[in-house]
């Protein structure tokens, strides 16, 4: 009876002791790879502003000795046109974000569209949550420092992922006027939750790419326009009504029905920009009409 006993007790140790390892490896590996999990740069630029006969300088900022980020300059024809600083999402380049921009364009505004460090010809080591941040904030003082764009004048539109790095950079620029915030998250938490894949793991010890949105709402106050698809497959629209909710200042939520994450423009036609320029022009009715 005591040897069972014995052998039940060892059987049972054991079956601990490898869960225990099994927990700890899966913890490890997420602490260190999960950059690879919230970031998917490409370098692979597939069209240009030229083709969407868009005129266009690029620019390059230097980021320290080695490093910078490369974007599109896209002008208006009217020097007095708002402009917008465009951050695009977690995957691909400028390149395959120029559709949006083009949109945006068309209504009258100047676009920076800008690759973060690792993606498209911005050069760089592989991106984290603060490099981003940096890449973001560089762009915005490129636009005020070398194109003398006024920061009364200056909004931010980010996409997905983007949303999030608008989010921060209106927290270290707070005269920034407003942002526009499509198909964003409350957190990188908050989206391991919703994928599901990951709540056995003690998340708040593990994430080192937090992207706390919706924490840095409660420190600003600008107006905030967010987007959201309510079929968006990636980010559910949900997370667009806690952010509004969660807003400070004055916002403004626009739920497309029927879309998804990447097709509100193609979805909703020229309603989709026109509503970003009226957003605009509502908060600062000082700028240049629509051309």
């Amino acid at each position: 009876m005591v040897s069972w006993l014995r052998s039940r007790l060892r059987a049972m140790i054991y079956v601990l002791a490898v869960g225990a390892i099994a927990y700890l490896v899966a913890g490890f590996t997420l602490f260190a790879t999960q950059r690879k999990l919230v970031f998917f740069p490409s370098q692979i630029i597939q069209a240009t502003p030229s083709e969407y006969n868009l005129p266009y300088e690029s620019v390059y900022i230097p980021m320290g000795e080695e490093e910078y980020i490369h974007g599109w300059w896209m002008p208006s024809e009217s020097s007095e046109a708002p402009v917008l600083l465009y951050l695009h999402g977690n995957g691909g380049n400028v390149g395959t974000n120029l559709p949006r921009a083009e949109r945006f364009h068309s209504v009258g505004f100047s676009v920076f569209l800008i690759d973060y460090r690792g993606y498209g010809k911005s050069e760089g080591r592989f991106p984290n949550e603060e490099r981003v941040y940096e890449d973001a904030q560089a762009a915005w003082r490129y636009l005020v420092e070398e194109q003398n764009i006024s920061p009364d004048n200056l909004y931010v539109f980010g996409h997905s992922l983007g949303g999030a790095i608008a989010l921060e950079l209106a927290n270290r620029q707070p005269e920034i006027p407003g942002l526009i915030v499509e198909g964003s998250f409350t957190s990188i938490k908050d989206m391991a939750t919703h994928i599901g894949q990951y709540n056995w793991l003690p998340l708040n010890w593990v994430l080192t790419q937090r992207f706390n949105s919706k924490e840095k709402l409660s420190s600003l106050d600008m107006p905030i326009f967010y987007i959201h698809g309510t079929n968006d497959p990636v980010v559910p629209y949900e997370m667009s009504k806690e952010l509004y909710q969660a807003s400070k200042g004055e916002a403004e939520l626009w739920l497309v029905e029927g879309a998804g994450h990447h097709d509100i423009g193609e979805i909703m036609g020229g309603t989709y920009e026109q509503k970003v320029w009226d957003f605009v022009m509502e908060k600062n009715p000082s700028l240049s009409p629509q051309p």
